[in-house]
């Protein structure tokens, strides 16, 4: 499995995140393309940079939400 593919541990998201803390007191400009990428890539944010109006749409879900609040399972579409 490629690194950048991988699931990363706790330790991990917090070392990324103090690495960009750091760079953003050094190069505030790279690091706001760098987070600006990464929220494109997880979905946060349109392929333009814009705010997506919903980020989870219920196809792409993993689980729904019942309206009395249990969760179930997404059904597949026939």
């Amino acid at each position: 499995m490629s690194r950048n593919n991988r699931i990363k541990t706790h330790e991990e998201v917090l070392k990324a995140i103090e690495d960009l803390r750091e760079l953003q007191k050094t190069d505030p400009v790279a690091a706001r393309i760098v987070a600006r990428v990464a929220l494109i890539k997880t979905g946060v944010l349109n392929e333009d940079g814009s705010s997506k109006e919903k980020i989870v749409d219920y196809p792409h879900s993993l689980t729904y939400e019942h309206s009395d609040g249990r969760k179930g399972p997404v059904r597949k579409r026939k």
